[in-house]
């Protein structure tokens, strides 16, 4: 899917993303793309919390693109993920109740579902997690104005693809009870 950013005419839009789903999990090193007041703005902001990121691992995101091993690499994963994504999305359906709308994503890394009988995911997450060892981020977390408890985000990048159903299974069940 093309960016947002790839359609911005104005530069008003503010692309940022990672390395961590494509070259490395545990590689915390992104990239943000806007307006050179925003950088401006955003790099003053980015020192006050932490100096800067780690030379070592920009070393590695620079050498990993400049060997052109970056697209290689996503093409790699792209079918990968999108396995992934169709074996969370059949589990979905079969095990969450019925109250729950999914997309079913044509790219990125995620599902994002809400419940339409209003149930709040967002106050039954740790006991969900302790119960499952099943994660989600509630999607509250993505409204300014503390909506959206209705709603949750699943990542489907990390779990192997067998351990997807036993989880969103286990996820239902929970949820089902709360």
């Amino acid at each position: 899917m093309p960016s947002i950013k790839s359609l911005d005419v104005d530069g008003n839009v503010i692309y940022v993303t990672s390395f961590s789903k494509t070259i490395s999990p545990g590689l915390r090193t992104g990239v943000c793309a806007a307006n050179e007041k925003i950088i401006r703005k955003l790099t003053i902001c980015k020192q006050a919390v932490d100096v800067h990121t780690g030379l070592l691992s920009q070393a590695i995101v620079n050498e990993f693109i400049s060997a052109g091993m970056f697209q290689p690499q996503v093409d790699k994963l792209i079918p990968l993920y999108r396995a992934k994504k169709t074996i969370m999305k059949n589990a979905i359906d079969k095990y969450m109740p019925d109250s729950f709308i999914s997309t079913d994503p044509d790219g990125g890394l995620f599902i994002w579902g809400e419940f339409t009988d209003g149930r709040d995911v967002a106050a039954c997450f740790a006991d969900a997690v302790a119960k499952t060892k099943v994660a989600y981020v509630a999607g509250d977390s993505f409204f300014a104005d503390g909506s959206g408890r209705d709603t949750l985000r699943l990542n489907f990048s990390m779990p192997a693809l067998e351990q997807i159903p036993v989880g969103v299974k286990a996820l239902g069940e929970v949820i089902k009870e709360a």
